[in-house]
């Protein structure tokens, strides 16, 4: 017995006990930081951000920006979804946020995929439903007009519809934009509005089929009236890229009908760009109005 006991401490290398003890703890120690190691990166988790300060160009503004800061840096470091941190979006929401400071609802910052839509609907053509969105006296998103056959049109929208969901998302907690986006899509695919009709109690659920939309802002038709008079009317229902030349060519339509006079339809009118406004206006005006960026006011009776 002896013996063999001999014979195993000889087969077995010499092992100091202060170095068997370094193993040990550098194993522990390698095996908790491993399973640690989420908790160490998100507790140092700090997102990648370039900052580049530019003061308002003639103006003396003196405001302390450390509560936006220590704002951010608690968001970015104690947020529990890190993923759903983007500096851009936290960025843009800034701006956004303070825009909306003003309280006007048609005052609204427009990042680029909502500037894109706006700019689109302006241009004349874009994949949607064809609705004109606003808002109500109660500041709730509303239906200002379904464009003439159109998709949202045909399935029965009506101006003044008050929209309260738009795909089972609370319509009344998104800005215009938002909801414009919403809306929106691919041509083919389907949205689904619960409006609120006036003299209804019980809102109702519209499924639309998206197409491409085509807008006119412009109008023309030739009509009479009872006592035989000719009447020229022009709707004019936005103020966009072509609005200028689809004006004169209904201008000239008129002219060539040889009315008695001439109705032009604003009604539902959501607005659009400033200088296709001042352009039309001016046409209707003995004298060319002067308006001035920062000086026009655009009020429920129009451009004023």
């Amino acid at each position: 017995m002896k013996d063999f006991t001999g014979r195993i401490k000889s087969a077995c290398p010499k092992v100091n006990l202060g170095s068997l003890i370094i193993i040990v703890l550098v194993f522990v120690l390698g095996w908790q930081l491993g399973h640690k190691d989420y908790a160490v990166r998100i507790e140092n988790y700090k997102p990648n951000v370039k900052i580049t300060n530019q003061p308002p160009q003639g103006k003396n503004v003196d405001i302390d920006f450390k509560l936006f800061w220590d704002t951010w840096d608690l968001v970015s470091s104690k947020y529990i979804d890190k993923k759903a941190i983007d500096p851009q979006k936290l960025y843009y929401g800034a701006i956004a946020g303070m825009v909306a400071a003003v309280g006007d609802p048609y005052t609204v910052f427009l990042p680029p995929q909502a500037q894109k839509s706006t700019k689109e609907q302006l241009g004349g053509a874009f994949e949607g439903v064809g609705i004109q969105l606003g808002y109500n006296k109660d500041k709730r998103l509303v239906v200002i007009a379904p464009l003439k056959d159109t998709p949202a049109y045909k399935a029965g929208v009506l101006a003044g519809d008050i929209i309260l969901e738009i795909d089972k998302k609370d319509a009344t907690i998104l800005s215009l934009p938002e909801a414009v986006s919403l809306i929106r899509g691919p041509k083919g695919s389907t949205v689904t509005l619960s409006l609120l009709q006036d003299g209804e109690t019980k809102p109702k659920e519209v499924s639309i089929v998206r197409d491409t939309i085509i807008v006119k802002t412009v109008e023309f038709e030739a009509k009479s009236t009872k006592s035989g008079r000719k009447i020229g009317y022009i709707r004019l229902s936005g103020f966009g890229e072509k609005t200028k030349g689809e004006w004169d060519e209904a201008v000239s339509q008129a002219l060539a009908s040889a009315p008695e006079g001439v109705i032009v339809d604003i009604r539902n009118n959501p607005g659009g760009f400033l200088d296709a406004a001042v352009y039309v206006s001016s046409e209707c005006r003995p004298q060319r109005p002067k308006f001035l960026p920062g000086q026009c006011r655009i009020g429920k009776g129009g451009l004023w």
